[in-house]
């Protein structure tokens, strides 16, 4: 059976296990088959799966009526679907789910996906464990998540952390992935406050501000879709540095108003 057709009857199986069956695209749970929906939460885990895709962008749409099932997934004895659906959380950013996160986090917490802004306490945490416990000359493209987000973060702890994530820095060699990315996200125009989103990928492109002027320029960038609220944007970003040097970035944004909107989290979820 060919790769093509394998995708299709997986992609096939995913939407009837979501009930995607309106105009607007909107995804609604259904829980006839559990092994069906654990599947669809384990692809979050899972970037090679065949339908990551297509399951990020159904339940980047969720509706909140629909959040129950994924805190009852984030409780599932399967490690996959737990991780899946606190990636979810965290691609969200809804406050509330985070908080019922942080509850079940007492006995479990992966810190998996995106860190939303601004900073929640368990990111504070693990940022504060990172840089006591480990080298941050050894921090590595998954771990830039939380750099992005000190420069995104305007709040004074986060600007206090940066400081001393960036005196830190200035202790590795010119070319460890910490001092590249705090050197050019130095380099770039800086971070706006806002921007439109008008031509969407152009408009996306101009803003990467973690990106150098060339990547930039070649980067491949794909509109996965927006959360149910329309208030979120989700984005992913290829960065083709070569055959051994790619990397996947999705970037989340936050509407601020009718015209504007403003990063939310940056997150490497694949690299080569």
């Amino acid at each position: 059976m060919s790769r093509y057709l394998n995708k299709t009857l997986a992609l096939a199986a995913l939407c009837i296990t979501l009930g995607i069956t309106n105009s607007l695209g909107q995804s609604k749970l259904t829980n006839r088959n559990n092994r069906e929906l654990s599947t669809v939460f384990s692809d979050l885990a899972n970037f090679h799966s065949a339908t990551y895709e297509q399951s990020l962008r159904a339940l980047f749409s969720l509706p909140p009526s629909q959040f129950d099932s994924v805190l009852n997934a984030v409780t599932s004895s399967n490690l996959d679907e737990s991780d899946g659906a606190q990636r979810l959380i965290r691609y969200l950013g809804d406050r509330e789910l985070l908080s019922k996160l942080v509850e079940n986090c007492k006995t479990r917490c992966l810190l998996s996906g995106p860190v939303p802004i601004p900073l929640h306490p368990l990111d504070y945490r693990e940022i504060e464990y990172l840089t006591r416990a480990g080298d941050v000359c050894k921090w590595g493209e998954f771990d830039m998540r939380y750099v992005f987000a000190l420069f995104l973060d305007t709040t004074q702890p986060a600007l206090e952390l940066r400081r001393r994530v960036e005196n830190g820095s200035r202790q590795c060699a010119s070319n460890a992935i910490l001092t590249s990315t705090i050197r050019t996200i130095h380099d770039t125009k800086g971070l706006e406050t806002a921007f439109t989103l008008q031509n969407s990928v152009e408009a996306v492109r101009s803003e990467l501000f973690f990106l150098t002027e060339v990547e930039r320029e070649r980067a491949k960038i794909q509109f996965l879709g927006f959360n149910f609220q329309k208030n979120r944007a989700l984005f992913e970003v290829l960065v083709n540095n070569g055959i051994l040097a790619s990397r996947y970035v999705h970037v989340v944004f936050h509407k601020v108003d009718s015209k504007n909107w403003q990063f939310y989290s940056i997150t490497v979820v694949n690299q080569s």
